[in-house]
């Protein structure tokens, strides 16, 4: 059975946690400010977005949309007996 740490002993763990925290925050890469605003404007320009298609014009055509139908092929139960009483049941038989 393992003893009951003191008010002191506490203090001590959770400021050494905290110490811990803050050394492997200063080992993190920086970048300034301005650097990273311009990698994210790049991005968002070179990056198209078929959820604005004013911008990026029609999408192309889905891949995972069944020709004959709109619903993706992800969450199409299997055509056959077998009941299953969530989506989840049939996605882990599938893998």
């Amino acid at each position: 059975m393992q003893r009951r740490l003191n008010k002191a002993e506490r203090q001590l763990l959770k400021l050494q946690k905290y110490n811990s925290q803050l050394r492997n925050e200063l080992k993190m890469q920086r970048i300034h400010v301005s650097e990273a605003s311009n990698s994210l404007i790049e991005y968002c320009s070179n990056t198209r977005d078929y959820k604005v298609p004013s911008v990026w014009g029609k999408p192309q055509t889905d891949p995972f949309v069944d020709e004959n139908n709109t619903i993706p092929r992800l969450y199409q139960f299997p055509k056959n007996n077998k009941n299953y009483e969530t989506t989840a049941d049939w996605l882990y038989e599938v893998k």
